[in-house]
């Protein structure tokens, strides 16, 4: 065998639940074999483990656990002869209207992949195998307020309680709360700052969080996906208004929509600044939450839904 590939009819092997794959088995012979069958193989499953510690003693124990969400075996020919030459098997598949989206962590794995196999007799089978990236589907026309701007205020003390004027004092606020990957977030951020230090190092920040659940065992874990820096600090005493609108949102593994499932995924938008203290750093965070789906009726592959919140 001189060739032998899985070639689809999109560049880019990239799918939402329903589509339909569409591509070709592709094999170059030099002689004339016999073969027993050729077959393309559709799997999609996620892994979840980790170590986690006893109570008893201190030994550690492996928590695992897999979930199917599709297998699929077609079978292109059976019990045929094949001459020398270069040979081609189309093949389609529709994807099922609903799976979860592909993801990849350490402790965990949602992964999707074709995988084309060739028998023959008296010999070893030979594989092949294409990695597909899936992202899963809801309408978010059925959310109601996503056009809508949002705003939230926050104050927060320094810590030193017997002043009365050493607060924080943040309102940030965005100009709708529905976005496509490749969009600018834009938003504002008011920080008055009521203390005798200057605020330094203010960023906003998108997080993803990963929970990886088993039976009764959860494992978090959080990464930053994207950082903006504000310029400037702001000095003792004083109000500033960070203005921005060219931080785009990367494309990233949108949010799981099963709350039950393996690998849960969600994502924070975190405003946060240090201030000197004393000795200490101070940093105040605020977050909220982005839900990344399809919208199956804007030219765009899905969308981010948030919702503000504030973390004590």
């Amino acid at each position: 065998m001189d060739f032998f590939d899985i070639l689809l009819d999109r560049q880019t092997p990239l799918f939402h639940p329903g589509d339909l794959i569409v591509g070709k088995i592709v094999i170059s012979l030099s002689k004339k074999v016999k073969v027993n069958k050729i077959k393309i193989l559709l799997n999609g499953i996620a892994n979840v483990g980790w170590l986690e510690d006893k109570t008893s003693r201190n030994d550690t124990k492996y928590v695992h656990a897999n979930k199917n969400y599709i297998h699929l075996d077609l079978i292109l020919i059976e019990n045929k002869s094949m001459e020398a030459g270069r040979h081609k098997f189309p093949f389609s598949i529709k994807l099922p209207d609903t799976l979860p989206s592909s993801f990849q962590d350490n402790h965990g794995s949602i992964s999707y992949s074709l995988k084309a196999l060739f028998d023959i007799p008296w010999n070893f089978e030979k594989s092949t195998k294409k990695d597909l990236t899936i992202y899963s589907n809801v309408d978010l026309n059925s959310f109601v307020g996503l056009a809508e701007p949002k705003t939230v205020s926050v104050r927060r003390s320094s810590g030193f309680e017997l002043f009365e004027n050493n607060n924080i004092r943040i309102t940030l606020a965005v100009d709708k709360t529905g976005f496509a990957p490749g969009e600018p977030v834009i938003f504002t951020a008011t920080i008055q700052n009521e203390t005798s230090k200057d605020l330094k190092h203010i960023k906003m920040n998108l997080v993803q969080n990963c929970k990886f659940n088993i039976d009764n065992e959860s494992k978090e874990i959080q990464k930053k996906i994207s950082t903006i820096e504000y310029a400037n600090h702001v000095a003792k005493k004083s109000t500033q208004k960070w203005l921005c609108s060219n931080w785009i949102l990367p494309q990233t593994c949108p949010s799981s929509v099963d709350e039950f499932d393996l690998v849960k995924i969600s994502y924070n938008l975190e405003l946060k600044m240090t201030a000197s203290i004393g000795f200490k750093k101070w940093k105040e965070k605020m977050f909220c939450y982005l839900f990344s789906t399809k919208v199956s009726l804007a030219k765009i592959s899905w969308n981010t839904w948030m919702n503000f919140g504030c973390e004590n």
